[in-house]
């Protein structure tokens, strides 16, 4: 039987430490630095299609991310991105930003696949859910995912936003 009394003031010193300060510093730090490389990486995507300054698209991000908040899958985050865009590059824009979303997507895939086996090669990392047979039946088949994104994405790259675009002039006079 644990005193109410102890666990708070054990978990304040913790609270108050020197090297809890360090892990909060580390970590405001690493969202600044995820922050600025997401809004360069829409930048230069965007500047693809349209030129848009930095603190242009520091907006954009923002307020894509801001309108996300209230609609479902982060769908509010195209709507939001575009509106910093002259209107006649918006579909132009959204397709970059599709791809882009998408390349993100496999990366992601592939580093935390790779994360994965590092963690449960060397630290005998396991989670609890993820048992032999998932392995076996579902890992081949996301790696052949994440592969085949990668690979579309560079060898199909124009063939893709051309799609991408089609779709888009259609739905807009739908």
């Amino acid at each position: 039987h644990f005193n109410t009394i102890e666990l708070s003031s054990l978990a304040l010193s913790k609270l108050f430490s020197p090297q809890f300060f360090i892990y909060l510093v580390s970590a405001v730090i690493l969202v600044f630095i995820n922050w600025g490389l997401e809004i360069y990486k829409w930048q230069v995507l965007v500047n693809s299609v349209v030129a848009i300054k930095f603190y242009d698209a520091v907006k954009a991000v923002i307020s894509g991310v801001s309108i996300s908040l209230f609609m479902p899958n982060r769908t509010g985050e195209f709507a939001g991105r575009i509106l910093f865009v002259p209107a006649d590059k918006r579909i132009e824009t959204t397709v970059v930003t599709f791809y882009g979303s998408l390349i993100q997507l496999a990366v992601t895939l592939a580093f935390g696949l790779v994360s994965y086996f590092v963690l449960q090669h060397y630290h005998h990392f396991s989670i609890p859910f993820v048992n032999a047979l998932f392995l076996q039946i579902n890992l081949p088949v996301l790696l052949i995912i994440v592969v085949g994104l990668i690979l579309i994405s560079f060898f199909f790259r124009k063939k893709l936003l051309v799609l991408f675009h089609s779709v888009l002039l259609k739905l807009k006079y739908i």
